[in-house]
């Protein structure tokens, strides 16, 4: 009723009903959600209503693009009245867009105009855009996006209003005039944030959007296949974090909690990665549609139990099933996030979602019905969805990696309970990775029809097993996910409100308890404030050692205005008018709405009161944390109008707590100079274009000049070029590098993202890659900047088979009957080199035999930790414990306490070695191995800042002789201040970069000068000058200067590696003073 009333713009009884009722404990975890979710609207529509009853110029702009195919964005972007658009207003507006709409009502019948604009008899606007036999498509950003309804729904909740086309009046239609069609309004808002946006990515190889597919990326990077072939020491579990850990998820103040408990590397092909992940605010508080698939609770996802549906988690819409209708489904990813998958009519493939890259692929059988969904991702991986008739979502069957190799997924039919009786569903049972692994699902509730989805173990090949504890809550009737234990039985806790919404407020591991305290914008309005303050969402964080931190956002400027400037000083703001200015500058310097602030350790231990406020930060306070500004969605990226998760600016807290930074700026290709609301101010730069991927990154310089990083990208959003501009000693400069793409192949996993050729800034070939004939997404060939090629073989599973250099170096890789790397032989023109061999137990390299036949066996435990290394040249051991030995630094009890980190080893002569954690996982204590019976071992200690460094160290701090070297630091972590243990003191200072420019101890005074690159250029003290340098276009020192004046030069090839050094004086004693290297094609040096 509430999230109705939103959607309806009805201010005035939603007042009522929270003031009445806001405090009121609700049981369902749904409910909850949108219940704070929907008292965060409320607020919004008091404070601004200019953003908050736009339902009429959406539903407007939606129709003027259904009928000319255009993007109205100015449309979309005009602020609206405390009372809504009225009819009037928006016949207005259309004519000045030069749209062909009049105001029409319906005097009999029940035909639908198609398209128009559909007033509902509760004053509420939505755009009629299509008809696809019985369904007409209906799209309202308020209420959700895109519906598919009939003519009877529409017909019921029509108030027989519309805008029409004005060249054909329908039958049964008469015009309205002015005077009348200015009584008809429409309100409507619903939704602060869209708290289920794709997390933002700023890289050019961009995660795989919560897919978990943690297998070989694509286009991301040109390195050689057989890197992986050779396992590093210490294994490689997959991704063994192994303990659950928390982040906060800007700007949305997302608190997500993120564990790894199982993973597995397999031979070959996608890693399974059980991740969950627990999110504080979700759209649906059930993830997996209201528990028709495998699940972990409210507020739980996993990467594994990904799914489509309908949009607003509803069944699949009849228009997906046959044929290729216009239709727009919905993919929700284990992190909480869901993506929109929209298809045109008659296309089967999806437009591109702006926010992820993510796109889709539908299959037809040949009666034209839907058999599976293919979802594509940047980094060259893949999913496919399959449908069952029988259930109302389409499962995750496969997972596939970019070189083919897949993980996948088989599921067992069983019955849920749901309100409206009984329901078939699929149960997720198995997942087998390419080697054929398999893990199994566990569901201990299966008695209870109600919890029959809710995953309780997974089990796995060796042994390995996990498993999740829940709590019942009577209030809810709900079970809670409440613990994890992880495949080396750690054991990562979580509670919450007893009451809504259900939050968590404490995380506790083995390290001890994390506590968050909670804000947001709709607790302070149902305590009778209405306005609030310009606070939107906040959390507190409260570790383990007791320290603190802060994150917090604010939408509108309101109270917080008074600590946070209008706008940026013009030193701060990047000024190219010297020259080579960027093809596009559309950035936003917005400074005081959007925001949000994060301080650290010691950035809040500097807060101006304690216990902390987030409703009581003064200006001071503001300047010492990070700030990050955020771009504003528009019809098409997420719910229009709010804040997308897409830096515009990030600003470093101010160094000493007074003097500010030099921001960061991001800009976007694809911004629409017309998308603005000049009524309120909103220029185009504040909205975010049509990639999250920055095309521009600019900055100023502490010396004044400007800085800019200018990178073009492709339609998959990899980089085609990276242009940098700077100034130095007056002249404008600049470097570009190229990067070319995979083409023609016709495999979307290969085009346009795997990179075939990259060129340096002067043009020259850095790396060039051949695509394999067969296996498309692998290389043949690689060719480094000498031209020189390396070329490689691969076997039926894709591993690499030989890798031929251009030195005839021939490495054959053989491997087992569980297709695990057995032996690497080397060979020169058919005559055998070296050869390493390799075993492996559980997945892990259990032993490894070197060129002279000396083994070292390996232990390790499910989290891929070291345990023991055994070489056979001796027998001797290394031993690796994980357990903090009792009454040792924090663990106070009288028995060990496991820990993820390691705390002791001992060596291969039998001594121990000592680090002790604390509570954050830093290093607290060293203690080195007793040098003499009965004598303690040397300790060293070390104390640390908010920071995250230091700020003492002392060495031997158990002894006599004991030496401690203190640290002081300003608010960016820079060390300002160095007191070492002989009384000296060394002071440091900073520009606004955070780079070093002076030292100064009681004996010299140091200073440092940089170019716009960040450069060390010339170091000077009282004497003159120490040290110059200066550089080539790829970094490289080509001339070098000493204290004695005396300079060299150097060439280089290109791979990087000097060629010729010369010489300022003739004495050096190689001929005309200079020295010369060469090199031989293996590499090594021959002369």
């Amino acid at each position: 009723y509430a999230r109705t009333l939103a959607g309806l713009g009805r201010l005035d009884d939603l007042v009522v009903l929270f003031l009445q009722h806001g405090k009121r404990q609700i049981v369902d975890p749904d409910a909850s959600t949108i219940w704070e979710r929907t008292m965060e609207a409320t607020v919004r529509m008091e404070r601004s209503p200019e953003i908050a009853y736009k339902c009429g110029v959406y539903a407007l702009a939606n129709v003027g693009h259904a009928l000319t195919g255009k993007d109205y964005k100015p449309i979309a972007a005009i602020g609206s009245p405390f009372e809504g658009f009225s009819l009037a207003s928006l016949e207005t507006v259309a004519r000045q867009q030069g749209l062909p709409l009049r105001a029409a009502a319906r005097t009999m019948g029940d035909v639908i105009p198609v398209p128009a604009v559909v007033h509902w008899a509760q004053n509420h606007y939505a755009a009629i855009v299509n008809q696809q036999g019985d369904y007409f498509t209906v799209v309202d950003p308020t209420f959700g996006g895109v519906q598919y309804l009939t003519a009877d729904a529409i017909n019921e909740e029509a108030s027989g209003y519309f805008l029409v086309r004005s060249d054909a009046l329908l039958p049964g239609y008469a015009w309205l005039v002015d005077t009348d069609s200015s009584k008809i309004h429409g309100k409507g808002y619903a939704d602060v944030a869209d708290d289920d946006d794709p997390d933002g990515c700023t890289g050019d190889c961009c995660a795989n959007s919560g897919s978990g597919a943690d297998g070989t990326g694509g286009g991301c990077d040109g390195s050689d296949p057989a890197a992986g072939s050779v396992p590093p020491d210490g294994g490689d579990a997959g991704r063994p974090e192994g303990m659950a850990a928390w982040k906060v998820i800007e700007p949305s103040m997302n608190l997500r909690i993120s564990d790894i408990p199982l993973s597995y590397t397999p031979a070959f092909g996608p890693s399974f990665v059980l991740r969950i992940n627990m999110q504080q605010r979700m759209q649906m508080a059930w993830v997996g549609s209201r528990g028709r698939s495998s699940h972990f609770g409210p507020n739980v996802g996993s990467s594994l139990v990904n799914f489509i549906c309908g949009v607003n988690d509803n069944p699949l819409p009849a228009l997906i099933l046959t044929d290729l209708g216009e239709v727009e489904v919905a993919l929700w990813t284990g992190g909480g996030e869901h993506h929109h998958l929209f298809f045109n009519a008659g296309a089967t493939d999806s437009q591109v979602e702006p926010l992820s890259g993510v796109w889709a692929r539908r299959l037809l059988d040949g009666n034209n019905s839907l058999v599976a969904i293919e979802v594509y991702y940047r980094n060259g991986s893949k999913e496919r969805y399959e449908r069952d008739p029988t259930s109302w979502i389409m499962n995750l069957k496969v997972r596939t990696d970019s070189t083919g190799n897949s993980l996948t997924y088989a599921y067992t039919q069983t019955t849920v309970n749901y309100d409206d009786g009984n329901e078939s569903v699929n149960r997720l049972d198995t997942v087998t990775t390419a080697d054929g692994k398999v893990f199994t699902f566990a569901y201990d509730f299966a008695s209870n029809i109600k919890y029959t989805m809710l995953v309780t173990g997974v089990s796995g090949p060796d042994g390995r097993a996990v498993g999740f504890g829940y709590t019942y809550d009577a209030f809810s009737n709900t079970r809670y996910l409440s613990s994890i234990t992880d495949v080396v039985g750690l054991t990562s806790s979580f509670a919450g409100n007893t009451t809504s919404p259900f939050w968590i407020t404490q995380l506790t591991t083995p390290y001890g308890d994390t506590f968050f305290q909670h804000y947001s914008v709709g607790g302070c309005f149902i305590n009778g404030n209405l306005s609030c303050t310009g606070v939107d969402r906040s959390i507190v964080i409260t570790e383990p050692d007791g320290s603190q931190q802060v994150y917090l956002f604010y939408d509108e400027p309101l109270d917080v205005s008074q600590g946070i400037p209008a706008a940026f000083v013009g030193g701060q703001i990047p000024d190219f008018s010297s020259g080579d200015a960027p093809p596009a500058l559309t950035t936003d310097t917005i400074r005081n709405k959007r925001n949000s602030h994060h301080w650290n350790r010691q950035q809040s231990a500097g807060l101006s009161a304690h216990p902390i406020d987030p409703l009581a930060f003064v200006a001071a306070d503001f300047r010492i944390s990070t700030t990050k500004h955020w771009l504003i969605h528009w019809m098409g990226t997420g719910i229009p109008g709010t804040m997308a998760p897409v830096l515009s600016w990030v600003l470093p807290p101010a160094a000493d707590g007074t003097t500010e930074g030099l921001p960061l700026f991001y800009d976007y290709v694809g911004k629409d100079p017309t998308h603005q609301d000049t009524i309120h101010n909103v220029p185009p730069s504040a909205y975010m274009g049509s990639s999250p991927l920055p095309t521009l990154l600019s900055q100023r310089r502490p010396d004044g000049t400007s800085w800019y990083l200018y990178t073009p990208r492709n339609s998959a959003g990899m980089r085609m070029s990276q242009k940098e501009r700077w100034e130095e000693d007056g002249a404008v400069k600049s470097r570009t590098s190229t990067y070319t793409y995979a083409s023609g192949t016709g495999d979307p996993t290969v085009d346009g993202l795997l990179l075939v050729e990259a060129k340096g800034p002067y043009g020259e070939l850095v790396h060039g890659y051949k695509l394999h004939p067969t296996y498309q997404g692998l290389y043949l060939e690689e060719t480094n900047a000498l031209g020189e090629v390396t070329a490689f073989t691969y076997n039926a599973q894709k591993q690499v088979a030989t890798r031929l250099t251009a030195a005839g170096l021939l490495s054959t890789f053989t491997y087992d009957g569980a297709n695990q790397l057995q032996q690497i032989v080397d060979t020169v023109a058919g005559t055998p080199v070296r050869t390493n061999s390799y075993t492996w137990l559980n997945g892990f390299k259990r032993t490894e035999t070197d060129p002279r036949g000396l083994t070292k066996t390996f232990d390790f435990d499910f989290l891929g930790r070291p345990t023991q290394i055994t070489y056979s040249s001796d027998a001797t051991t290394e031993q690796f414990f994980y357990s903090l030995p009792a009454s040792t630094g924090f663990n106070t009890s009288s028995s060990p306490l496991p820990l993820l980190d390691p705390v002791y080893r001992k060596d291969r002569l039998g001594y121990f070695w000592y680090t002790i954690p604390n509570r954050l996982r830093q290093t607290e204590k060293v203690i080195e191995p007793s040098r003499g019976v009965g004598q303690a071992g040397v300790e060293h200690t070390f104390v640390y800042c908010g920071c995250g460094s230091p700020t003492s160290i002392t060495r031997a701090s158990n002894k006599a002789e004991a030496e401690t070297t203190g640290y002081v630091y300003d608010y960016r972590g820079n060390p300002t201040t160095v007191n070492l243990p002989d009384s000296v003191t060394v002071t440091r200072e900073y520009d606004l970069l955070g780079r070093l420019y002076r030292e100064i101890d009681s004996y010299s005074l140091t200073t440092n000068r940089y170019d716009n690159l960040g450069r060390l250029r010339e170091v000077r003290n009282g004497k003159g000058l120490v040290d110059a340098r200066g550089y080539d276009l790829q970094n490289r020192q080509v001339a070098v200067t000493n204290s004695s004046g005396i300079w060299s030069t150097n060439l280089f090839d290109n791979l990087g590696r000097v060629t010729i050094r010369g010489y300022a004086d003739s004495t050096s004693g190689t001929a005309d003073g200079k020295e010369l290297w060469g090199y031989t094609v293996l590499p090594q040096l021959k002369t």
